[in-house]
């Protein structure tokens, strides 16, 4: 059996390469540790494993739904729901078997330590972890700064609460709800149409 594979380069939010990241894969369906191979045809691999001195990771696994997770230094990004295999396995127009979206996979880690952010184009695929535990703690979408598919994550690691605002009444949130209170919650979000923004996760 041939394997599929994953490859990407871990970076912080400046966009600098981090050597030797730490990278866990669990399956998203049974959250247990996925079983990885250093070569297509099954060489053993650990999970979690250790990227390259030059920042690239890669691993090869059977096809599937995976959440992925990088940590460096104290910092830590999860991505859930990756797709990895072929046409017959789930995912489609991918002739290499490489996962779709793999260029932000486990990229991107950022932290805010203060009470409030404004999201810039620059936190487009970032997973941005809040820090602060300050009773009220809250992240703006603008109007005008994301387009159409641009997509992101937030974690939140406070004792207070997130909650998640509109710059003005041109910016739509669609949600089951829009603060944040339980420590260690996480939202994903995704730019559906010019300043329409759908957000999941655990929110209140």
């Amino acid at each position: 059996m041939a394997y599929s594979a994953w490859q990407q380069f871990v970076q912080n939010d400046a966009g600098d390469i981090i050597a030797s990241a730490s990278v866990e894969v669990r399956d998203e369906s049974t959250g247990s540790l996925a079983i990885l191979y250093s070569t297509a045809g099954g060489a053993a691999l650990s999970n979690p494993f250790t990227a390259g001195i030059n920042g690239l990771a890669r691993f090869y696994v059977a096809a599937g739904r995976y959440q992925i997770t990088a940590s460096s230094g104290g910092e830590t990004a999860t991505y859930r729901f990756y797709p990895i295999g072929n046409a017959q396995q789930y995912d489609v127009g991918i002739s290499n078997g490489n996962l779709i979206l793999a260029e932000e996979a486990v990229s991107r880690i950022t932290t805010e330590t203060t009470a409030s952010r404004t999201l810039t184009i620059a936190d487009r695929s970032k997973c941005i972890r809040f820090t602060s535990n300050s009773t009220a703690v809250s992240v703006t979408f603008p109007s005008g700064v994301f387009s159409q598919n641009d997509y992101g994550s937030f974690f939140f690691t406070g004792t207070g609460t997130l909650s998640i605002l509109a710059a003005s009444s041109s910016v739509i949130i669609n949600g089951k709800g829009a603060d944040v209170t339980a420590q260690y919650g996480r939202v994903d979000w995704k730019c559906v149409a010019s300043n329409d923004f759908d957000i999941s996760g655990d929110l209140v």
